[in-house]
This record gives structure tokens, C-alpha cells and sequence, in this order.
């Protein structure tokens, strides 16, 4: 019962992200959408990178990436911070269509040990869908 019981409480510490959807910077632009990543363990995260992928339907311009580096040092336990995919690509000119894809990896250490092969990444996959008013949304698959 005592192993069990400490299974339980390393794994609550474990960190858990989450990714939420928060303002629209460009309303013809899509992928001007800001994001932020909360952590849900209570293990503080530090040296988070982001690296946003973009593949657009029905064109040939797939798996476009941008590693945005170091956007945030330290993310305590219900802590968040604002993922800068939003100012990876803009867009002009060109018809986003429904279907166009879009992902966001965070990378992290767990508080400070910043060593390669410690380092632990999560990524949050969208895909594009249209309203009826025309303005697109970023629909999370996984």
C-alpha cells in the first residue's frame, strides 16, 4: 500500500500540459491566434521552447516549421504562458482552406536539470475548420 502510495503522489507531481486558445490578433489570419500552455503538475518546469508547425490544404506548402526558441524560464504549478506561434507566420493575401493543419511542441527541463537527454517535449495538434460566418477556428485533435 505504501508503494502504491507513493506511485500516486510522483504521478500527481508529474508535470501535465495543457494548451488553451485565447485572443485573435488578425481576423483574416488564423494562425495569429495566441495559445497559452498551462502546467498541471506540481513539478515546475523551466527552459520551455516552442516549435509551431504549419501545413496549409489543398497547396503544396506543407510542414512548414518555426523553433521559436526559449519563451518562457520557469512555470510553476497552474502556471501559464503565451506560446509566440502567433508571430511565426503572416499571412497576406493568401485563402486559408478548411482542413489546414497546425502544430505546437513545447519543449521543457524539469526544474533547471537542463541536460538533452532530460529534456521531455509535448505536442498539441489542430486542424483549421471554417464557421459559417467565414471566420476560421482551430479545432484541437490530439
Amino acid at each position: 500500500i505504501g508503494a502504491l502510495a507513493l506511485l500516486i503522489a510522483l504521478l500527481e507531481g508529474y508535470p501535465w500540459l495543457s494548451i488553451e486558445q485565447d485572443a485573435l490578433l488578425d481576423p483574416v489570419n488564423p494562425y495569429s491566434e495566441m495559445f497559452s500552455v498551462i502546467n498541471g503538475g506540481y513539478v515546475p518546469l523551466t527552459n520551455l521552447d516552442a516549435k509551431c508547425t504549419f501545413s496549409f490544404a489543398k497547396t503544396h506548402i506543407t510542414n512548414n516549421s518555426a523553433s521559436l526558441g526559449k519563451f518562457a524560464d520557469y512555470l510553476g504549478h497552474g502556471g501559464r504562458a503565451t506560446v509566440p506561434c502567433f508571430k511565426a507566420l503572416v499571412i497576406q493575401n493568401i485563402t486559408i482552406q478548411e482542413g489546414s493543419s497546425f502544430d505546437i511542441e513545447i519543449t521543457y527541463s524539469f526544474f533547471y536539470v537542463n541536460a538533452d537527454n532530460l529534456r521531455r517535449h509535448q505536442t498539441f495538434h489542430f486542424r483549421s475548420i471554417i464557421a459559417k460566418d467565414g471566420v476560421h477556428h482551430w479545432q484541437f485533435i490530439s
